[in-house]
């Protein structure tokens, strides 16, 4: 109990009190990721603000909040799809707190019975990745497209209503369709820069076999 509490006045007893009932509630609060797990889509957080105890005498000393684990991510997502990402050890994320126990929603969705009286509690944590401290942040980002990209700016794929779509990287790009690829430049060209292989035979480089002379047609290129 705090001492002044104890005193004769009952507003201060009264306020002092509050404020030890506002400390046990939880809205929304900062942590650094300690572990992910992408099968359960939880992660293990430790909270990055300290809590408030106050001690019999008055005084108050800060303490380390316990790690939070288990706890669900919230990834972009609806009507089926879902953007998920590679989230790493040391990533800041942004932590809600739901108003009512959210145990039993967790574990079958739906419209459940709450299973404990427990109200803004960190138990009820919900992650949001992708809060940046400004110590962390990514290089060189857009300020007039949306963009995909990694930290660095290596890789990207921005999204720009004045200048269309682009994929940039400094690595190999692959694409695959199970049913075919089909491409179609509209009013444009297709324009490739290299190489282009087709089946392994080179576009550039490859021969033919059954060359005839005069009006003949070749036959097919030569395998590679």
């Amino acid at each position: 109990m705090n001492l002044k509490e104890l005193g004769d006045d009952p507003e201060e007893a009264l306020r002092v009190m509050l404020d030890g009932f506002r400390q046990s509630l939880h809205t929304a609060m900062l942590g650094e990721v300690v572990k992910y797990d992408p099968k359960t889509m939880t992660m293990d957080i430790q909270p990055s603000m300290k809590g408030v105890i106050r001690k019999p005498d008055g005084t108050s000393e800060t303490v380390k909040l316990p790690l939070l684990t288990g706890v669900p991510v919230s990834f972009p997502g609806g009507g089926g799809t879902t953007l998920t990402f590679p989230v790493k050890p040391g990533d800041p994320v942004m932590m809600t707190f739901a108003q009512r126990s959210s145990d039993a929603w967790n574990q079958s969705g739906g419209t459940q019975d709450q299973i404990d009286a427990r109200s803004l509690d960190l138990a009820d944590a919900v992650a949001h990745v992708g809060i940046r401290h400004q110590a962390s942040l990514p290089e060189n980002v857009s300020g007039s497209a949306t963009q995909l990209r990694t930290d660095d700016g290596k890789t990207s794929f921005t999204l720009d209503g004045a200048g269309g779509l682009s994929l940039d990287t400094d690595q190999a790009v692959s694409v695959k369709g199970a049913k075919g690829i089909s491409m179609d430049g509209g009013s444009g060209d297709l324009h490739v820069t290299g190489d282009l292989f087709v089946n392994g035979i080179s576009f550039l480089n490859h021969i033919h076999n059954n060359v005839q002379p005069g009006g003949g047609n070749s036959g097919k290129p030569v395998g590679a």
